[in-house]
């Protein structure tokens, strides 16, 4: 134990908490802990639904998350969220909306930052790592492009589907 590291007014680390343990209201600092996770469990909870509904709206829309080609919803969305938490600071709700907030640009930042990121990859003659189904993994291998544009060099709608599942579509 002498190895470990110590700090300010002696002792080590791990005796400072013994020390810690031993001293003091045990039930509220568990409390404490107890709602600490809670909340971190809920804010993980809200931002895998944000997740989800902008992917359900990246695959529904016909321009995905770009609205009209040219509006990214999930940035609007962050704009929107965060405006909302600090025109109504301490409301209920309003935590709740600042997280929305981060996870929708959570989204924006890593939508853009793969689109710039792939393009270098591609423009320096490497292939992209990390893809998302089949359109996306189309428009950088060059296959299908999921747009229905047969057109395309190597174009297949069937991409990447299961064999036995097109011959029991043709039965």
């Amino acid at each position: 134990m002498a190895n470990l590291a110590m700090y300010g007014g002696g002792g080590s680390a791990i005796s400072k908490l013994v020390s810690s343990l031993k001293s003091g209201n045990v039930v509220e600092r568990a409390r404490d802990h107890g709602f600490a996770l809670v909340n971190a469990v809920r804010f993980s909870g809200e931002g895998v639904a944000v997740g989800a509904i902008l992917s359900a709206v990246h695959v529904k829309a016909k321009t995905g998350l770009d609205a009209q080609g040219k509006y990214p919803i999930d940035a609007i969305a962050a704009v929107g969220a965060n405006a909302l938490a600090v025109l109504f600071p301490g409301k209920p709700g309003a935590a709740d909306m600042k997280n929305v907030g981060a996870c929708a640009a959570a989204v924006y930042g890593f939508r853009k930052g793969y689109d710039m990121l792939s393009e270098k990859q591609l423009a320096g003659g490497r292939s992209v790592g990390g893809v998302f189904g089949p359109a996306q993994k189309s428009k950088i291998a060059g296959e299908y492009h999921g747009d229905g544009d047969e057109s395309h060099p190597g174009s297949d709608p069937n991409f990447g589907e299961d064999p036995l599942v097109l011959a029991a579509r043709d039965l």
